[in-house]
């Protein structure tokens, strides 16, 4: 995180000392090319200090364009705006420019200048001739805010693509658990003596457990209902394991069903809560997992009852804490800061409840697919 935070500081610094060489570099080429229109300026030093003077006016103008520009998402408006916005911006800078150089040019040669007004026409001429410079520098301001942006959206989505291979990543640690295959394994060669068709039935959850996460090995995101499909298939091989010491109860509200999350993302939290309520409660284990739809966004809570155990508690359970740690990581670069993960410790019971919004997902699960493609 430090190492992050320091790469952005030294960004952000790169970016503010690029905007003084080109603000520099534009200006002084401006001034040249004034004073090849005004040749005799050169062997007046009073024409020389009105141009002079005239463009650091024009420079601090620009400043003021930055400004404005500094709170458009560029990448978010077509072309044509763009090009109209920096038109209307530009004259009215152009006008400033014209009116401090006015000034300028009175003080240091009276009216000269203001004679050369003599109409309309003219005046149009004279806005424009001091309006192009910001037209030209707004098209390259927005164009390096374009390339700009266009990099920041690639590396968010590269990193959401290297997140969804580490998620797939995690599904296979799920999978291929030592503990879990080994203790399921174990449930199911005690069933195979006693009780021959649970025993098929717990292999069939085993097979239809391990398919789930090969059938969707390429998506991001699937609907909830089949995140808690699979949930309910994993309880249930769980629920052989600890019989009537674990009690599993659902609430999915109908309208949260269809709601796409990234894959994976539950089975993390519902591992945490069996793994501490089976250490920290009472028998039996009640584990509660429930969804539903407010103001658009969706709410997912796991409880269980139990407490919850710390960092010096966690050694024989370091596998959970990085699926927490994960969690939060995948919903960070999913919905870059628009979710929240809430953790409510009670001395009987806890509970862990994420919110997110459905559009967010559906555009950055393009973002990576367009990365994946």
């Amino acid at each position: 995180m430090l190492l992050e935070n320091s790469k952005e500081i030294f960004s952000r610094k790169n970016r503010r000392l690029m905007f003084w060489l080109f603000q520099f570099a534009f200006w002084l080429v401006h001034w040249f090319i004034t004073l090849f229109a005004y040749p005799n300026a050169i062997y007046d030093i009073i024409e020389l200090t009105d141009i002079t003077i005239s463009i650091l006016f024009g420079l601090l103008f620009s400043l003021l364009l930055r400004f404005i520009y500094k709170r458009y998402q560029v990448h978010k408006y077509p072309i044509w705006l763009l090009i109209t916005t920096a038109l209307i911006y530009s004259t009215i800078c152009g006008f400033l420019f014209l009116f401090s150089g006015l000034l300028v040019s009175y003080a240091f040669s009276g009216f000269k200048h203001l004679m050369l007004i003599k109409n309309l026409n003219y005046l149009v001429r004279f806005v424009w001739s001091h309006a192009y410079p910001y037209f030209i520098w707004s098209a390259l301001y927005f164009a390096f805010k374009i390339w700009e942006e266009y990099n920041v959206q690639k590396r968010r989505a590269e990193k959401e693509r290297l997140l969804a291979q580490n998620a797939q990543i995690e599904m296979l640690r799920y999978q291929l658990n030592p503990h879990f295959l080994f203790n399921t394994l174990s449930s199911i060669r005690a069933l195979v003596r006693f009780d021959g068709g649970k025993a098929e039935e717990m292999i069939t959850k085993v097979s239809e457990f391990l398919r789930y996460s090969l059938s969707y090995e390429n998506e991001y995101e699937v609907p909830l209902f089949k995140e808690v499909e699979i949930i309910r298939n994993y309880l249930d091989i769980e629920k052989v394991r600890f019989g009537d010491k674990l009690v599993i109860n659902f609430e999915i509200d109908p309208l949260a069903e269809d709601y796409p999350i990234p894959i994976f993302l539950i089975h993390p939290l519902v591992e945490n809560a069996i793994k501490h309520g089976m250490q920290t409660s009472p028998r039996p284990l009640k584990l509660n997992l429930k969804a539903d739809v407010e103001d658009d966004a969706l709410q997912i809570t796991v409880s269980n009852t139990g407490r919850w155990l710390d960092e010096d508690s966690q050694l024989k359970s370091d596998g959970t804490r990085k699926g927490l740690e994960n969690v939060k990581k995948r919903l960070e670069f999913s919905y870059h800061g628009n979710y929240t993960f809430e953790i409510k410790k009670q001395p009987e019971s806890v509970e862990i409840k994420i919110r997110f919004k459905k559009e967010l997902v559906k555009r950055n699960a393009k973002e990576i697919q367009s990365v994946n493609s």
